[in-house]
């Protein structure tokens, strides 16, 4: 009668951290995945290569595809002159998913934000009520910077 007691509570713990742990580990390869896609803005690698987001999504993916689907990972990326007129919130639909899918990487000296979203199904069902929204967590990473002259 005890470890039946001791071993739900032993499980649900057990079930928690292992949950807490792949996020922990999904959020920093995110933040890897966005700082090194984020360079290729910076350095203006991808406004002369026509501004178009193909180099920005392959160096994410290049990061993310061992833990997460490529297909699912969503970003939003906007430049402008003073980075008190970026709108930076975060928008998400019932899914947790990212609305805001622009792709603007502005012009050398302009300040650039990106965010990158991942949203994952939570993996025991038990915690589905206690984490996230609907049994979905919403991982993000935001990267913020002032492009270099190129």
């Amino acid at each position: 009668m005890e470890f039946a007691i001791l071993g739900l509570v032993f499980t649900m713990l057990l079930c928690f951290v292992v949950e807490i742990g792949m996020t922990m580990l999904m959020q920093s390869t995110l933040n890897e995945a966005a700082q090194a896609a984020s360079r290729l803005i910076r350095t203006g690698s991808v406004q002369q290569a026509g501004g178009q987001p193909a180099p920005f999504q392959a160096a994410l993916c290049a990061k993310v595809k061992l833990l997460m689907d490529c297909a699912q990972v969503r970003y939003d990326v906007i430049a402008g002159d003073r980075f008190a007129t970026l709108p930076i919130g975060v928008q998400t639909d019932a899914d947790s998913q990212l609305v805001n899918t622009r792709f603007v990487p502005g012009s050398a000296g302009q300040n650039v934000v990106v965010q990158v979203g991942y949203t994952r199904s939570l993996y025991f069902p038990i915690l589905k009520d206690v984490m996230g929204h609907h049994g979905n967590l919403l991982i993000l990473s935001t990267v913020v910077f002032q492009n270099e002259p190129y």
